[in-house]
Protein backbone atom coordinates (compact mmCIF):
# COMPACT_ATOMS: atom_id res chain seq x y z
CA UNK A 1 0.00 0.00 0.00
CA UNK A 2 1.91 3.44 -1.11
CA UNK A 3 1.93 5.64 2.05
CA UNK A 4 0.30 9.05 1.81
CA UNK A 5 2.11 12.19 2.17
CA UNK A 6 2.26 13.20 5.78
CA UNK A 7 2.75 17.19 4.65
CA UNK A 8 -0.06 16.73 1.98
CA UNK A 9 -2.50 16.06 5.24
CA UNK A 10 -1.19 19.36 7.12
CA UNK A 11 -3.67 21.67 8.16
CA UNK A 12 -1.27 24.51 6.44
CA UNK A 13 -0.40 22.85 3.00
CA UNK A 14 -1.21 25.85 1.24
CA UNK A 15 1.59 28.14 3.29
CA UNK A 16 4.16 25.64 2.89
CA UNK A 17 3.51 24.69 -0.66
CA UNK A 18 4.39 28.44 -1.40
CA UNK A 19 7.43 28.77 0.79
CA UNK A 20 8.91 25.68 -0.78
CA UNK A 21 7.77 27.32 -4.68
CA UNK A 22 9.60 30.34 -3.58
CA UNK A 23 13.08 28.62 -2.10
CA UNK A 24 12.96 28.96 1.01
CA UNK A 25 15.34 26.33 3.05
CA UNK A 26 13.34 23.19 3.55
CA UNK A 27 14.84 22.89 7.30
CA UNK A 28 13.32 26.22 8.23
CA UNK A 29 10.04 25.31 6.65
CA UNK A 30 10.73 22.21 8.77
CA UNK A 31 10.77 23.83 11.63
CA UNK A 32 7.83 26.09 11.58
CA UNK A 33 5.24 23.76 10.81
CA UNK A 34 6.61 20.66 13.01
CA UNK A 35 7.20 18.48 9.99
CA UNK A 36 9.74 16.21 9.72
CA UNK A 37 12.42 17.05 7.10
CA UNK A 38 12.61 14.33 5.40
CA UNK A 39 8.79 14.10 4.97
CA UNK A 40 8.98 17.41 4.00
CA UNK A 41 12.11 16.94 1.42
CA UNK A 42 9.69 13.86 -0.38
CA UNK A 43 7.00 16.31 -0.82
CA UNK A 44 9.06 18.64 -2.42
CA UNK A 45 10.28 16.45 -5.03
CA UNK A 46 7.32 13.83 -5.42
CA UNK A 47 4.83 16.16 -4.97
CA UNK A 48 5.21 19.26 -6.35
CA UNK A 49 8.34 18.61 -8.88
CA UNK A 50 10.33 21.45 -7.32
CA UNK A 51 14.21 21.63 -7.50
CA UNK A 52 15.93 22.34 -4.00
CA UNK A 53 16.15 25.33 -2.62
CA UNK A 54 19.41 26.11 -3.24
CA UNK A 55 18.98 25.90 -7.08
CA UNK A 56 15.65 27.71 -7.12
CA UNK A 57 17.36 30.90 -5.22
CA UNK A 58 20.47 30.35 -7.56
CA UNK A 59 18.02 31.29 -10.60
CA UNK A 60 16.15 33.61 -8.62
CA UNK A 61 20.00 35.02 -8.27
CA UNK A 62 20.16 35.48 -11.90
CA UNK A 63 16.78 37.61 -12.54
CA UNK A 64 14.58 34.26 -12.83
CA UNK A 65 11.35 33.34 -11.51
CA UNK A 66 11.73 30.89 -8.76
CA UNK A 67 9.07 29.13 -10.74
CA UNK A 68 11.17 28.49 -13.96
CA UNK A 69 12.91 25.30 -11.26
CA UNK A 70 9.76 23.59 -11.83
CA UNK A 71 10.20 20.44 -14.19
CA UNK A 72 7.34 21.72 -16.88
CA UNK A 73 4.47 24.35 -17.92
CA UNK A 74 1.91 21.73 -17.18
CA UNK A 75 3.45 21.20 -13.55
CA UNK A 76 3.81 24.51 -12.55
CA UNK A 77 -0.06 25.02 -13.28
CA UNK A 78 -0.99 21.71 -11.19
CA UNK A 79 0.96 23.07 -8.27
CA UNK A 80 -0.76 27.02 -9.14
CA UNK A 81 -4.04 25.20 -9.06
CA UNK A 82 -3.28 23.04 -5.85
CA UNK A 83 -1.93 26.13 -3.79
CA UNK A 84 -4.61 28.39 -4.87
CA UNK A 85 -8.38 26.78 -6.04
CA UNK A 86 -9.80 30.37 -6.62
CA UNK A 87 -6.72 30.49 -9.74
CA UNK A 88 -8.09 27.36 -10.50
CA UNK A 89 -11.64 28.27 -10.87
CA UNK A 90 -11.06 31.74 -12.64
CA UNK A 91 -8.92 30.00 -15.21
CA UNK A 92 -10.15 25.93 -15.50
CA UNK A 93 -14.16 26.91 -14.49
CA UNK A 94 -14.01 30.19 -16.60
CA UNK A 95 -15.89 31.66 -13.50
CA UNK A 96 -15.11 34.99 -11.62
CA UNK A 97 -15.58 34.27 -7.65
CA UNK A 98 -17.00 36.77 -5.77
CA UNK A 99 -14.10 38.06 -3.11
CA UNK A 100 -16.27 36.30 -0.26
CA UNK A 101 -15.77 32.77 -2.21
CA UNK A 102 -12.18 34.19 -2.69
CA UNK A 103 -11.66 33.94 0.89
CA UNK A 104 -13.72 30.81 1.14
CA UNK A 105 -11.43 28.58 -1.53
CA UNK A 106 -8.18 30.23 0.33
CA UNK A 107 -8.99 29.01 4.04
CA UNK A 108 -6.65 26.65 5.35
CA UNK A 109 -7.54 23.05 5.72
CA UNK A 110 -9.60 22.61 8.71
CA UNK A 111 -10.99 25.99 9.22
CA UNK A 112 -14.38 26.24 10.18
CA UNK A 113 -16.69 28.78 8.09
CA UNK A 114 -19.87 30.67 8.70
CA UNK A 115 -21.00 32.14 5.72
CA UNK A 116 -23.33 34.76 6.47
CA UNK A 117 -24.86 35.68 2.95
CA UNK A 118 -28.26 36.17 1.36
CA UNK A 119 -30.21 32.95 -0.14
CA UNK A 120 -28.80 31.66 -3.89
CA UNK A 121 -25.51 33.86 -3.42
CA UNK A 122 -23.79 30.79 -3.98
CA UNK A 123 -22.64 28.88 -0.73
CA UNK A 124 -23.47 25.43 -2.08
CA UNK A 125 -21.54 26.18 -5.52
CA UNK A 126 -18.85 27.54 -3.69
CA UNK A 127 -18.39 24.42 -1.07
CA UNK A 128 -18.61 22.22 -4.62
CA UNK A 129 -15.87 23.99 -6.11
CA UNK A 130 -13.49 23.79 -2.88
CA UNK A 131 -14.85 19.63 -3.25
CA UNK A 132 -13.84 19.32 -6.43
CA UNK A 133 -10.01 20.87 -6.70
CA UNK A 134 -9.52 18.63 -3.42
CA UNK A 135 -10.63 15.71 -5.40
CA UNK A 136 -8.65 16.25 -8.72
CA UNK A 137 -5.60 17.17 -7.05
CA UNK A 138 -5.32 14.82 -3.71
CA UNK A 139 -6.30 11.36 -5.56
CA UNK A 140 -7.88 9.11 -2.91
CA UNK A 141 -9.13 11.60 -1.19
CA UNK A 142 -12.80 11.85 0.50
CA UNK A 143 -15.28 14.47 0.91
CA UNK A 144 -18.52 14.65 2.54
CA UNK A 145 -21.81 16.62 1.97
CA UNK A 146 -24.11 16.24 4.94
CA UNK A 147 -27.07 18.93 5.00
CA UNK A 148 -30.38 18.19 7.18
CA UNK A 149 -32.63 17.00 4.34
CA UNK A 150 -30.73 14.22 1.67
CA UNK A 151 -31.81 15.87 -1.33
CA UNK A 152 -29.59 18.94 -0.34
CA UNK A 153 -26.61 17.03 0.02
CA UNK A 154 -27.20 15.71 -3.37
CA UNK A 155 -27.65 18.76 -4.89
CA UNK A 156 -24.26 19.84 -3.88
CA UNK A 157 -22.57 16.99 -5.60
CA UNK A 158 -24.55 17.55 -8.74
CA UNK A 159 -22.73 20.58 -8.67
CA UNK A 160 -19.39 18.65 -7.91
CA UNK A 161 -20.58 16.43 -10.77
CA UNK A 162 -20.82 19.36 -13.16
CA UNK A 163 -17.17 21.03 -12.20
CA UNK A 164 -15.55 18.07 -12.62
CA UNK A 165 -16.97 17.23 -16.10
CA UNK A 166 -16.11 21.23 -16.99
CA UNK A 167 -13.10 20.76 -15.75
CA UNK A 168 -12.18 17.86 -17.97
CA UNK A 169 -12.13 14.69 -15.58
CA UNK A 170 -13.74 11.95 -15.46
CA UNK A 171 -15.76 9.92 -13.14
CA UNK A 172 -15.92 6.38 -12.13
CA UNK A 173 -18.58 6.07 -10.02
CA UNK A 174 -21.53 8.62 -11.05
CA UNK A 175 -24.90 8.40 -8.97
CA UNK A 176 -27.00 10.19 -7.08
CA UNK A 177 -25.41 10.80 -3.92
CA UNK A 178 -21.97 9.48 -4.61
CA UNK A 179 -18.80 10.33 -7.49
CA UNK A 180 -15.96 8.65 -7.60
CA UNK A 181 -13.21 9.89 -10.15
CA UNK A 182 -10.51 8.01 -11.85
CA UNK A 183 -7.83 9.35 -9.38
CA UNK A 184 -9.68 7.10 -6.24
CA UNK A 185 -10.77 10.44 -4.99
CA UNK A 186 -14.63 9.90 -3.77
CA UNK A 187 -17.76 12.02 -3.05
CA UNK A 188 -20.41 11.29 -0.45
CA UNK A 189 -23.76 12.64 0.35
CA UNK A 190 -25.05 11.94 3.77
CA UNK A 191 -28.03 13.12 5.38
CA UNK A 192 -27.33 15.10 8.47
CA UNK A 193 -27.77 12.99 11.87
CA UNK A 194 -27.80 16.39 14.20
CA UNK A 195 -30.68 17.49 16.06
CA UNK A 196 -30.02 20.57 15.61
CA UNK A 197 -29.62 20.19 11.66
CA UNK A 198 -26.25 20.98 11.88
CA UNK A 199 -23.17 19.19 9.72
CA UNK A 200 -22.32 15.50 9.99
CA UNK A 201 -18.41 15.23 10.39
CA UNK A 202 -17.78 11.84 9.18
CA UNK A 203 -13.06 12.57 9.16
CA UNK A 204 -13.03 12.88 5.15
CA UNK A 205 -10.95 15.29 3.67
CA UNK A 206 -13.32 17.69 1.66
CA UNK A 207 -15.96 20.64 2.46
CA UNK A 208 -19.18 19.73 4.95
CA UNK A 209 -22.06 21.67 4.32
CA UNK A 210 -25.19 22.42 5.54
CA UNK A 211 -28.17 24.91 4.02
CA UNK A 212 -27.72 27.73 6.34
CA UNK A 213 -24.97 28.67 5.11
CA UNK A 214 -22.34 26.64 7.13
CA UNK A 215 -19.01 25.06 6.07
CA UNK A 216 -16.44 23.54 7.80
Amino acid sequence: MTRKCGTCQHVKRAEIDRRLAAGEPGSQIARDYDLNPSSLHRHRVNCLGLSSSNAIMKEVARDTAAVACLPSKNNLSEVAYRIDPALWVRRILDVEPQAWQERFLRAPRGASILALTARQAGKTTTAAWAITNAALFEPGSLSVVACPAHRQSAEAVRRVREAVIKAGSKLEVDNVYGLELTNGSRVLALPGSRTDGGCLDCGGKGSYLDKRGEQT
